[in-house]
């Protein structure tokens, strides 16, 4: 998924994903929101972003 499509679907502008790619945090509400989308569960997010602190390296489940 782009980060474009992750950006719309989220609410939120394409350099706000862009700062989760290169290591920025989403608040609580975009983790959960991304989370969803992304089809895995808010803590194995949590664990991914606290592993490698980007959530580039996070596998889609769906």
């Amino acid at each position: 998924m782009r980060k474009y499509e992750i950006a719309k679907r989220l609410g939120v502008s394409h350099q706000a994903v862009y700062k989760w790619y290169n290591g920025g945090q989403p608040s609580t509400k975009h983790l959960v929101a991304l989370s969803r989308l992304l089809g895995i569960s808010t803590d194995d997010t949590l664990k991914q972003l606290s592993k490698s602190k980007t959530i580039k390296n996070i596998p889609l489940k769906r």
